[in-house]
Formats: structure tokens, C-alpha cells, sequence
């Protein structure tokens, strides 16, 4: 402890030694546990009885008030994880090598073709450029990409913001609980992120039903992600978990995300939807071209399994 005054002290630093204790409820005398040796257990008994006990010794320290979380914030030794990080920048470097060995291989074989002295005789439009006319082609799904691409925004500022603030150090570890509040309060702030790009990516892909792209936005995926939580934390009340999310903080989440994220979600679809759509680089074909079939390897499933395994 830190003496303040003759009648005031601060706790500044706080010492935890476990000891097991061999001592049944009624063998305590006058609230003292001083049995020492191995705790045994009846396994056979229906119902065992554990003493559960402490004693307090106070010793005064030099440590002042304001340096008390020194010890447990400045890290002197970190202990880095080098096999990890090397093996993280290894697969980056071979990732990256492959992409860049693929399109070199492919854009100098096409440069070629069209540097030849009978380029004039060949079409227009060769190798990488047969694409060029089909790229910004409206998908069949607008509705559910311009509301995954919102709600993606929305998350990407939201870890962002919150990266920033930790490093600034507003989100100290001293405050308990501080970094989960600030993600869940910033979550529903950057809901105009999520409302503006929806609605600007619906209205340049001529989405015609603005209205529903606004509701699904503002409730498709965090009402994927309350359902989420609520059936978790159904299963923590019935075990009586500790870790259940008390039932006021609860509501005042939902009540965050209807008088918070619903709103800022509705402003930032009007001036998405009021702002200038995206102007694509080139024109897309009225025709769409016929993609010929391709190995079985670079269909999605195959392509994202042996992508995610390589990465992983």
C-alpha cells in the first residue's frame, strides 16, 4: 500500500500465493484453516465440502499512485514470436511471387503478339483484354453485394478507429472493459458508413428498390449477429456462467443499435443515394461474352480451398 496520510492508503500492487489447505467445515475453530497438507477429496461422497479461505498481510511500498500499473503495462522482455512471424512472411513472399510470375508470364506473352509485325491482322482485343468489356457488368445478386459491401465498411472503419485509439493509448487495459465498449460504440457510429456506400453501390448498379436495400443494411448482418449472441448467451445463463452479458447491458446494446446505427445507417443511405454514382473506366458490352469452360481447379470451391490451406 501507498500512504496517503495518517488515516488514508491506496493499494498500489497486489501479491496472489495459492496454498491447498487439508481441512474439513467441521474441523474450523474459530474461523482459522492452519491444517496444512494435500487437499483429498471423496470422490465417493455424494457432496464434499471445500473450505475456501484467506489472509490479508499489508506492507507498506514506495510505488506512488499514478505509477501503479507499471509493472503490468511496460513489458521489459516481450516474448515475440519469431517462427511465427517468419513463416507469415515467407507465405506472403510466395504468394505474392506466384501472382506476379502469373501475370508477368501472361501480359508478355499478349505484348508480344500485339509488337509483331502481323499485329494488324489479329482482332482488336486479345488475351487479358477479351475482359476489359465485361468487368463492370451489373451481378446477379446487386442487392445482397451492395449490403455486404456497407456492412464491410462499416466493420473495416470500425477496427480501424479502434487500432488507432489503442495506439494513441485512449484504450488503456487499466480501464476494464474499455477496448469492448469502444468496438460496440464505434460499430454503431460508422452505421453511416454502412448506409452510404450500400446505397451509392446500388444506385450505380441501377438498383431499383432503394428502400429495401436501406432495411436489409441496417438489418441483415447485425441481425445475423444478435441472433448470434443471443442464442450464446442463452446457453451462458442456462450453465450460470459468469461470462453471461448482464441482461440490462443487453438491451442497451440493442437500444445503441435502433437509436444509434438505424438512424446514422438511414442519413448516410440518403446522401449516398444523392451522390454522383461510380463512373466505370471503360464501357461494358451490351452483350455479355461466353466464358468457356475452365479445369476444375479454378472453379470457386477448389480455387478458395487451396488458396485458404496455402494462407493458412
Amino acid at each position: 500500500y501507498h500512504t496517503v496520510d495518517d488515516r488514508h492508503y491506496r493499494v498500489v500492487g497486489v501479491f496472489v500465493t495459492p496454498s491447498s489447505r487439508d481441512t474439513r467445515v467441521e474441523d474450523i475453530e474459530g474461523g482459522k484453516c492452519d491444517a496444512a497438507g494435500p487437499v483429498r477429496i471423496d470422490t465417493a461422497a455424494p457432496e464434499t465440502g471445500v473450505v475456501y479461505t484467506y489472509s490479508v498481510k499489508w506492507r507498506a511500498s514506495n510505488k506512488s499512485w499514478a505509477t501503479r500499473w507499471d509493472n503490468y503495462l511496460n513489458i521489459l522482455d516481450p516474448k515475440i514470436h519469431w517462427f511465427n512471424l517468419i513463416v507469415a512472411i515467407i507465405v506472403v513472399v510466395v504468394l505474392s511471387s506466384m501472382v506476379a510470375l502469373i501475370l508477368t508470364h501472361t501480359l508478355r506473352k499478349d505484348i508480344a503478339r500485339y509488337n509483331s509485325d502481323d499485329a494488324e491482322d489479329l482482332q482488336e482485343d486479345l488475351g487479358w483484354k477479351l475482359v476489359h468489356g465485361d468487368v463492370f457488368r451489373e451481378p446477379h445478386h446487386k442487392q445482397l453485394l451492395s449490403v455486404l459491401v456497407g456492412s464491410g465498411s462499416q466493420l473495416f472503419c470500425m477496427t480501424l478507429s479502434t487500432i488507432v485509439f489503442a495506439l494513441l493509448g485512449f484504450l488503456s487495459p487499466s480501464n476494464r472493459g474499455s477496448l469492448g465498449t469502444a468496438m460496440v460504440v464505434l460499430q454503431m457510429i460508422f452505421g453511416f458508413s454502412a448506409g452510404y456506400n450500400s446505397a451509392r453501390l446500388y444506385h450505380t448498379l441501377r438498383g431499383k428498390n432503394l428502400k429495401l436495400n436501406v432495411a436489409a443494411t441496417c438489418f441483415f448482418v447485425p441481425g445475423i449477429v444478435l441472433c448470434m449472441l443471443t442464442l450464446l448467451e442463452i446457453f451462458l445463463i442456462a450453465k450460470g456462467s459468469s461470462s453471461a452479458v448482464p441482461f440490462k447491458a443487453f438491451l442497451g446494446v440493442i437500444g445503441l443499435w435502433f437509436l444509434v446505427s438505424v438512424p446514422l445507417t438511414l442519413l448516410g443511405a440518403y446522401f449516398g443515394y444523392r451522390k454522383r454514382p461510380f463512373e466505370h473506366p471503360t464501357r461494358t458490352n451490351q452483350i455479355p461474352r461466353q466464358i468457356p469452360d475452365g479445369p476444375w481447379y479454378f472453379r470457386p470451391v477448389p480455387s478458395a480451398m487451396m488458396g485458404g490451406v496455402l494462407a493458412f
